[in-house]
């Protein structure tokens, strides 16, 4: 087991607090532990992100409405198909595919985030 470090950056194309842009995120097998956000800085308080599996959809994480720089670990929470949500129990996200990151509500910028996952690799 090892952990890795990847950057992607996003840029952004349209009219101000419109502009959207995406960026992938691709080749790795593993777990994600936590993603950190480097907004530019003229990068609008209107600005949401989403982080979602590229083939088989599904988001990972969403932040609306914030160009806040931030470090956060998303989690899943496990659910008992049979019973319903298992109270207080979350799970790291598996990572197989690519991961898009999109922008919406932005400026134009380039970039206008850069977004640096940690991610937990079983050799």
């Amino acid at each position: 087991m090892r952990i890795i470090n990847r950057k992607v950056a996003v840029t952004t194309t349209g009219n101000d607090a419109s502009a959207t842009g995406s960026a992938t995120l691709d080749g790795l097998c593993g777990f994600l532990l936590d993603v950190y956000f480097d907004f530019g800085s003229t990068c609008p308080a209107s600005t949401d992100t989403t982080i979602a599996y590229t083939t088989q959809g599904g988001n990972l994480l969403v932040i609306t409405d914030s160009a806040t720089d931030v470090l956060l670990a998303p989690r899943q929470k496990l659910v008992d198909n049979a019973n319903g949500a298992i109270a207080d129990s979350y799970a790291l996200f598996p990572i197989n595919q690519a991961l898009t990151i999109s922008l919406a509500g932005s400026n134009a910028l380039a970039p206008a985030v850069t977004v640096y996952f940690r991610i937990m690799i079983l050799d």
